[in-house]
Parts: C-alpha cells; structure tokens; sequence
C-alpha cells in the first residue's frame, strides 16, 4: 500500500493497492472518491502524479509502468518493464 498528495495544493490524494492492483483518487477535504484506476494485473507497488499533476505513474507486480490519464481514469500508455523468463536451458 502506498500514498501520494497532488504536487499543487495536496488536497487530491492516491492510494494504491497489492491487494487488488487498484489507484484510488480521493479529494480528500470532501472525502470523496473522484476516480478509480484499473489495469494493472497484479499488486500497484508504486505511483505518483507528474510534477505538473496533468498526468500519474504507477509500477505494478506485473511488471509494467503505467501512465494514466487522472481526469479520465484511463490509461495512457503501458511500458512492459520485464519479460517473463523462459523454462529453457538458456533462462
């Protein structure tokens, strides 16, 4: 599980899950939800907004690097950051 306040103003926070590899968008004075992000395949490990706040990153146990899109919720880009090791002789 892990945190991180918005660059300007630290009124909207994310909240990531291992759990079940969602990002959560809260404004916090209100105590809302404002956006739930979704497409990791595994645990969220780490994410932040861009020091601008137009965008958030996040790590994920399926190894991949995500970039989403906080007024949308939808993802932006997907960077593949491992590939899974082969049962061969080679690795």
């Amino acid at each position: 599980e892990w945190t991180c306040f918005h660059p300007k103003g630290g009124t909207v926070l994310l909240a990531g899950s291992i759990a079940d590899g969602t990002i959560w968008m809260y404004h916090t004075p209100s105590k809302s939800c404002l956006q739930v992000f979704v497409g990791h395949e595994g645990g969220v490990t780490a994410g932040a907004f861009t020091p601008d706040g137009k965008l958030v990153a996040s790590v994920g146990q399926d190894g991949t690097c995500r970039v989403w899109a906080p007024k949308t919720g939808m993802s932006k880009h997907v960077f593949r950051l491992m590939e899974s090791m082969g049962g061969g002789e080679d690795g």
